[in-house]
């Protein structure tokens, strides 16, 4: 992802990098907006997996995390790659060329397990089947 990201960054936006990753809010509010919004989805989450956790999308979360391997600093390595790759691909490379609204259903679409709703997106942004649940 973060290849595809940079070549569309060079070659198809002719945009310096610093330039691109530089562009917006600053710094500090960028990790508090992105803090606080983590914290929120994060918590709605959790609530939701307390509350029923027989649930079969619970159970599957649980078990494809039980075969990762989690030791030493394998966590932090998995989180930051596909943290950076996910937003340097979606945000910095395609949202410039084909806007937000379309760049975030793309997102939505290749993430794996994603349960985006149609009524939310509209049926020519997600056609996974599990985005009409």
């Amino acid at each position: 992802m973060v290849l595809v990201a940079l070549l569309l960054i060079r070659f198809v936006q002719h945009a310096a990098l610093p330039d691109t990753l530089l562009a917006g809010l600053p710094w500090p509010q960028q990790a508090l907006i992105g803090a606080v919004l983590g914290l929120l989805v994060g918590g709605a989450s959790s609530i939701s997996a307390l509350r029923k956790p027989g649930a079969g999308t619970v159970q599957r979360t649980a078990d494809s995390y039980g075969q990762l391997d989690l030791r030493g600093l394998n966590p932090i390595w998995i989180s930051l790659a596909a943290g950076v790759g996910e937003e340097l691909l979606f945000r910095a490379a395609l949202q410039p060329l084909i806007g937000i609204w379309l760049s975030s259903c793309c997102s939505s679409c290749c993430t794996p397990g994603s349960t985006i709703s149609a009524a939310s997106t509209g049926p020519l942004c997600c056609k996974q089947p599990a985005c009409w649940a």
